[in-house]
């Protein structure tokens, strides 16, 4: 029986925490800076860890400098919370 990738490189998780968490520091002082693509893809870090109050205010400030990926996802996260007409909104804006 062959043992998993996991099993054979137990810290390779620990590494990919390590590397993500860099990265999110990386795009928050970006985003901070006013960064629009580090506000986009922030947010969207933030959505697919399911922090959604984390996320929105990255994805509103880099859908209102014109970021459609961002608008995207702020379709995703509305529609999460439950409001499924201004989620539509969003995704026609960013269809456009």
């Amino acid at each position: 029986m062959q043992s998993s990738p996991r099993e054979e490189h137990p810290h390779d998780d620990a590494g990919e925490a390590a590397d993500e968490a860099a990265e999110e520091l990386r795009r928050r002082l970006a985003a901070e800076s006013g960064d629009v693509e580090a506000m986009s893809v922030l947010g969207a870090m933030l959505l697919r860890r399911g922090d959604l109050d984390g996320a929105e205010p990255h994805l509103r400030a880099a859908t209102a400098a014109g970021d459609r990926a961002a608008a995207n996802n702020l379709g995703v996260l509305l529609h999460q919370r439950g409001y499924p007409d201004e989620a539509a909104g969003w995704w026609r804006i960013a269809a456009v």
